[in-house]
């Protein structure tokens, strides 16, 4: 588990904890749940974070059932795969580099650069990885892609200023709920200043930014497209509007579809500098949320 930072949150957090002001009122937060999984909702229920956040629960009931259905001009399996391919060329030089560094241990990424080529290839290691990735991309691990959109949508549609989308196995990283409260309205006060783009929560592969410096005070800028997963993320409503009305149907498994839909639209992506939640299901709390989806 990544340590916390030895910082603590400064003296207007402080007082937006202690109830004179709180951006938190300004979130809605999605949870995204497999609702066979009992024990998990059960787990989410018993964390400090379900008072504080108030999850709307995104099942996989809470889609429409025809979603799933292949679209017009992608009515065969190769169709669907060569453009699953196209997309995730586009992000190739991000996945590249972050095989490389879970491959080698290294915690301290860097924002990923563009190829200076005119096309991205993907390594025969990375490759391999897709390859695995779109076949175990079954029906029911489609579901866990439309709930997120659904969430996404959702939240457009609340009017709220941010959405915080967590999976079923984002669990708290940080046991002091008032330290957590203090992070995350930090947070928050940065991505009201940048007015517009993605925030990676999690603790995913113990990743830190390599962005030495900043303006911003709990933030760093990471290249467009550039998550760690999707087990935690933050959204501001311009980048939520953006990514619903682009994304009718997702080619890729969540993970590697968000990032593909922020890089090509060139939403901002950064990284919180203070993880806010664990990836359970990395680390060993709770097995994997496709797994289960899959066994069933």
């Amino acid at each position: 588990m990544l340590p916390m930072l030895n910082q603590s949150p400064n003296l207007t957090t402080v007082v937006s904890v202690l109830g004179i002001h709180s951006l938190l009122q300004k979130v809605d937060t999605y949870l995204i749940h497999y609702s066979h999984l009992v024990a998990r909702h059960e787990m989410q229920r018993r964390a400090y974070t379900w008072e504080l956040l108030q999850p709307s629960v995104v099942t996989e009931h809470s889609i429409d059932d025809c979603s799933l259905a292949i679209p017009a001009g992608q009515s065969s399996y190769a169709n669907l795969r060569a453009s699953m391919l196209g997309n995730i060329n586009s992000i190739s030089y991000i996945l590249d580099y972050h095989a490389y560094c879970a491959f080698n241990g290294i915690r301290k990424i860097r924002p990923a650069l563009m190829p200076t080529g005119t096309s991205a290839i993907i390594s025969h290691t990375l490759k391999l990885h897709y390859m695995s990735a779109l076949r175990a991309f079954s029906r029911k691990n489609q579901e866990l892609s439309f709930q997120h959109i659904h969430a996404i949508k959702s939240f457009v549609n609340s009017g709220n200023m941010f959405g915080l989308f967590l999976e079923d196995d984002a669990f708290p990283l940080i046991h002091n709920q008032y330290l957590f409260s203090g992070y995350l309205e930090d947070l928050l006060a940065d991505m009201l200043l940048v007015n517009y783009g993605f925030c990676d929560v999690s603790n995913s592969f113990n990743w830190i930014s390599d962005v030495p410096t900043s303006t911003h005070y709990s933030i760093r800028r990471m290249a467009d497209g550039q998550t760690k997963c999707s087990s935690s993320y933050l959204l501001t409503r311009d980048a939520a509007i953006q990514i619903a009305s682009s994304c009718e149907y997702p080619f890729l498994p969540i993970d590697w579809h968000l990032s593909y839909l922020l890089h090509t639209l060139s939403i901002p992506t950064y990284w919180s500098l203070q993880p806010l939640f664990v990836q359970g299901s990395q680390v060993g709390i709770v097995s994997s949320n496709q797994d289960e989806r899959s066994s069933d």
